[in-house]
C-alpha cells in the first residue's frame, strides 16, 4: 500500500525525530554543537508545520495539490519552530550527555593536564581546550583536547594533576572534576569553607576535620609535620590549619574581609601595623585577615588571603 503524498513529510520528520531522541548525536554535539544543532532545527523546524499544513490542505491522497499561499502568520510560526526545535534538540543532547557521565562515567585519579590554555574557536566560542594525558580502565595511556569552561580553565595549569570523568563509548569525551562538575557529575556537596564552619573546626581532631572538611568539597588531604596539620584542597584553592585556640584558613584568592565575615556579626575592626593586615572583632573570635601578593611574571598578581582566627578570652 502506497503512502498518500500528503502524509510523507510529517511521517519523515516525525520519523528523524524520534530516531535524535533515541539515538542522540552527542559525540558530534559535544564537539560541534552548532554545526550540530542548526542543521537540524532548521530540518525539522521546517518540515513539521509545513509537513501538518500539506495534510491539513491537501485535498487529494494519491496527488499532490497547489496549496493555497503561505500566510504572514504561518511564516511567523515556522520560523519559532525552527528556532524552538534547535533550542529543544541542544537542551535534550545536553540532558543526555550530563545522564551518561553520571551513570557511566569512569573515574580516573590524577589525570596530568599537558598543554591548553588556548582558546577554543569555532567549537565552542567561550570555551578553552586542556590536553589531559590519563590512563583509561583497560591501562593504554590516552591523549585528549577536552573542552572546557572558564571556572575549570582558570583553575588549572600545566603538570598539575586533576580527576576526570570519561565515557566508555569515548573515550575523549571528559568532564574534569573542579567547581561545579563535583556537585553535578559526583553527586556530592562542593563548597569553599565558610566562616560559620570555625566553631565545627575547633571542636574536631586532625582525623575528624580531615572527614568534616572532605563533606564540604571534593579532594581534601592531610600533611603533618611538626606537630601541626596542613589540610589542603588543590582544586578549590584552600588549606587549614587548627592549632589549639587557633585555626588559620588560607585561599588562594582575593577575599573582601567584610563581606566574607558578615555572618558572624563584626563588631569591630581595626588596622594593624601591617598594611596588607585587618583585625576584625566578632563575639567569639579576634580575625587578622591578611593578603599575601605574590609578583608573578603575569600581568597580573597572584593574591593570597589568610584569615587566622583567635578565641577571644571570655
Amino acid at each position: 500500500m502506497q503512502l498518500p503524498k500528503k502524509y510523507k513529510r510529517l511521517i519523515i520528520a516525525v520519523s528523524l525525530l524520534l530516531l535524535i531522541l533515541i539515538f542522540p548525536p552527542i559525540y558530534l554535539y559535544e564537539f560541534y554543537p552548532y554545526i550540530t544543532s542548526i542543521p537540524i532545527g532548521i530540518t525539522l523546524g521546517y518540515m513539521i508545520p509545513t509537513g501538518i499544513r500539506r495534510m491539513l490542505y491537501s485535498i487529494n491522497e494519491d496527488e499532490e495539490e497547489t496549496l493555497p499561499p503561505e500566510s504572514d502568520f504561518f511564516i511567523v510560526i515556522v520560523i519559532l519552530s525552527v528556532i524552538g526545535t534547535g533550542l529543544l534538540f541542544s537542551f535534550w543532547c545536553r540532558y543526555r550527555i550530563d545522564s551518561a557521565f553520571r551513570n557511566t562515567g569512569i573515574l580516573v585519579k590524577d589525570a596530568i593536564v599537558t598543554d591548553g590554555k588556548s582558546i577554543t574557536g569555532g567549537r565552542k566560542p567561550k570555551y578553552y581546550d586542556l590536553q589531559l594525558s590519563y590512563k583509561l580502565k583497560s591501562g593504554t595511556k590516552y591523549h585528549a583536547v577536552v573542552p572546557v569552561k572558564s571556572d575549570v580553565f582558570n583553575n588549572v595549569y600545566k603538570d598539575q594533576t586533576v580527576d576526570i570523568l570519561y565515557l566508555p563509548s569515548h573515550v575523549d569525551m571528559v568532564r574534569v572534576l573542579i567547581g561545579e562538575n563535583v556537585s553535578k557529575y559526583l553527586k556530592r556537596p562542593n563548597r569553599d569553607i565558610k566562616p560559620t564552619d570555625i566553631d565545627s573546626i575547633f571542636k574536631y581532631n586532625d582525623t575528624e576535620l580531615l572527614k568534616f572538611l572532605d563533606r564540604t568539597s571534593y579532594r581534601w588531604q592531610a600533611e603533618t609535620s611538626e606537630g601541626s596539620t596542613l589540610n589542603s584542597n588543590h582544586l578549590t584553592l584552600e588549606s587549614v590549619v587548627k592549632l589549639p585556640n587557633m585555626v588559620v584558613y588560607g585561599y588562594g584568592g582575593y577575599l573582601n574581609g567584610e563581606l566574607y565575615l558578615a555572618p558572624l556579626k563584626i563588631e569591630g575592626k581595626s588596622k594593624s601595623g601591617d598594611d596588607n593586615s585587618t583585625i576584625y572583632f566578632t563575639k567569639k573570635y579576634k580575625i587578622v585577615k591578611k593578603s599575601i601578593i605574590n609578583q608573578l611574571d603575569t600581568k597580573e598578581d597572584d593574591i593570597t588571603t589568610i584569615f587566622t582566627y583567635e578565641k577571644r578570652v571570655e
